[in-house]
């Protein structure tokens, strides 16, 4: 099964956790889950959430999107009943780079 770039636009976390409940609920007994999302490194550092959210919630494109941590996807697979494969490390790709030699990066 493949979730690929979808659940990051869920526009509450009561949505995104549907969605998910959605994946187990038609996964054979077993089967595997390809997740590929939005994270919240994607978003710059100074992005705020919206105010009383669970999961980091913030509206671009016009409408609030989800980007969670990599811990808080983890639990929100977990509660719906995948585990993680430990042979298949969680990678986030297109993470910004941290600029060392600015005065922010010395904090």
């Amino acid at each position: 099964m493949i979730a690929h770039g979808i659940w990051n636009l869920a526009r509450s976390a009561a949505e995104f956790r549907r969605a998910v409940a959605e994946a187990a609920r038609v996964a054979k007994p077993g089967a595997g889950l390809f997740v590929f999302t939005f994270s919240r490194n994607t978003l710059p550092a100074e992005t705020e959430p919206v105010a009383g959210r669970t999961l980091r919630v913030h509206g671009i494109l016009g409408q609030p999107q989800c980007f969670l941590t990599e811990s808080q996807l983890v639990t929100e697979m977990e509660v719906a009943g995948f585990a993680p494969d430990g042979s298949v490390p969680i990678s986030e790709y297109n993470r910004p780079q941290l600029d060392r030699s600015s005065p922010a990066a010395l904090r």
